[in-house]
């Protein structure tokens, strides 16, 4: 294994040599010569992404890991970069709807694919930093044992978090039934903000149990014999999260993190089954967003062939066509315009503090700070500076584009390497492979969290995301594997 690693080693450090020889080919090559690079750079690309990012994956000579930080990276760069890249080049002709490439359009997304590389070399340099595996998280937290998990605990939790969750969510439907409008029209973005029926965040936490509940049901069947009850309960509850939020992040957990646990606790999953799985996944992504877009459209008693399309080949185009795929658009635009950016949002410094912080203020309630500011994504105001408009929209910007806005080249080298490193030392300080209950539940968390991070590129919208979704689940883990108080 060890002379594996090394031979992926040496031939990504010479696709990477190769890349930069390319980079400066399409510095100085005319449009003709840049046309003919793109193919050679975006293959390049994708074996040095794979060669780089999966060998390190293998974690053992008889386990390979799908849920390695590296595994997560290398899918993130493939399809939010590379083919989204593929989209604006062979779809779009290097150009896109959403950005004007300028002039030298050609040339600006040949670099960026070789600029988006060099972020996953020092990505991978992060997670190939030298550890001390055995002194990593041994201490003992007064609060947590990660050998300790009680069970009945787990259950009743559970069945708490059911009931509070349903209760809140229920609520929260009825706001929207209340307007008098159809309640699937509220799956569309568009619905929600001409309603304006406004939720308080604690409603939303609160309506979030039941995210949970789904996700210790799941868990439960792995172990218990009696599904068929708990199977309904998590059918049901996943219709009444999507129907309240409309959102994949809140759908998507009751299945991804379910299956990690089920990946390190109860059987390691091969690479054959995690590809069949992720195809699974794709799936649902892509279903989700029909659903969210067909059931408004029928509802408002519009032609969905006008808006979806009436083939597969259309359907197909339309998702491609859809925002899904725009995040090397944003790139592209952190690029050509990163100090018009920076201006935009109050200053390069002030605007990475604003965005990586400010939603510590949004959580505090109004009852507390009635005049506290909103919080603005920095997605909504790539929108607002794209469009010309202060609509409360947001686009995927990516820690590509927000690390190169921010930081230019720096954001992309030193920002990539720390987020590689502050992976491998969650990935080695939890050890999800040992098979601990609660430390799998937790790296589930950290993982969808990572994924978060790097496709909305700031740290301000994954806390408040983690804080929204994901903290009701922390804080049950911790209490069902606390140490015993000592009287």
């Amino acid at each position: 294994m060890t002379k594996i690693f090394h031979y992926s080693n040496f031939i990504s450090l010479i696709l990477f040599i190769f890349l930069l020889c390319l980079y400066a080919i399409s510095y100085f090559s005319n449009e003709l010569l840049n046309r003919n690079l793109t193919s050679l750079i975006v293959l390049s690309s994708f074996l040095f992404s794979f060669f780089w990012c999966i060998p390190i994956c293998q974690i053992s000579k008889n386990k390979f890991d799908p849920f390695h930080p590296g595994a997560l990276f290398f899918l993130f760069f493939l399809f939010y970069i590379l083919f989204s890249g593929c989209i604006s080049w062979l779809l779009n002709d290097y150009s896109s709807p959403w950005v004007d490439f300028g002039f030298n359009n050609i040339s600006l997304v040949n670099q960026a694919f070789i600029i988006a590389s060099t972020g996953c070399l020092f990505f991978g340099l992060g997670l190939r930093t030298p550890i001390n595996k055995k002194r990593f998280y041994r201490k003992k937290i007064s609060f947590y044992n990660h050998k300790i998990f009680r069970y009945q605990d787990f259950k009743l939790v559970t069945v708490i978090l059911f009931v509070a969750g349903l209760f809140f969510t229920l609520y929260h439907l009825n706001l929207y039934l209340s307007t008098g409008d159809n309640i699937l029209l509220f799956l569309s973005p568009t619905g929600r903000r001409d309603s304006d029926v406004g939720v308080s965040q604690l409603i939303l936490l609160l309506g979030y149990g039941l995210i949970w509940s789904s996700i210790f049901f799941t868990i439960q069947m792995f172990h218990d014999k009696r599904k068929l009850l708990k199977f309904l309960l998590i059918f049901v509850s996943i219709i009444l999260i999507y129907l309240v939020s409309a959102k994949r992040s809140t759908v998507i957990p009751i299945f991804l993190i379910p299956l990690i646990y089920f990946h390190y606790s109860i059987g390691w999953i091969k690479i054959s089954k995690a590809i069949r799985y992720f195809l699974v996944g794709i799936f649902l992504i892509i279903s989700t967003i029909y659903v969210r877009i067909l059931l408004p459209t029928l509802v408002r008693g519009r032609n969905p062939d006008e808006t979806i399309g009436s083939d597969f080949a259309e359907i197909g185009l339309t998702y491609l066509g859809s925002g899904e795929f725009m995040t090397f658009d944003m790139f592209l635009l952190s690029i050509r315009e990163a100090s018009a950016l920076n201006d935009f949002v109050g200053g390069q410094m002030y605007g990475f503090f604003y965005y990586s912080f400010a939603t510590i203020a949004s959580v505090i309630p109004s009852a507390i700070w009635p005049t506290k500011p909103d919080f603005h994504d920095l997605g909504q105001k790539y929108y607002q500076f794209i469009e010309n408009d202060n609509e409360s929209i947001g686009y995927a910007v990516t820690v590509f584009g927000s690390g190169y806005q921010f930081f230019n080249i720096l954001g992309i080298t030193i920002g990539f390497f720390l987020i590689g490193w502050f992976s491998k030392f969650i990935y080695y300080s939890l050890k999800p492979y040992e098979g601990f209950k609660s430390n799998v539940i937790i790296y589930g968390i950290f993982f969808w969290m990572l994924f978060q991070f790097l496709r909305f590129g700031t740290m301000g919208f994954t806390l408040l995301l983690f804080i929204q979704t994901m903290l009701i689940g922390l804080l049950a883990v911790l209490f069902v594997s606390r140490n015993k108080v000592k009287m």
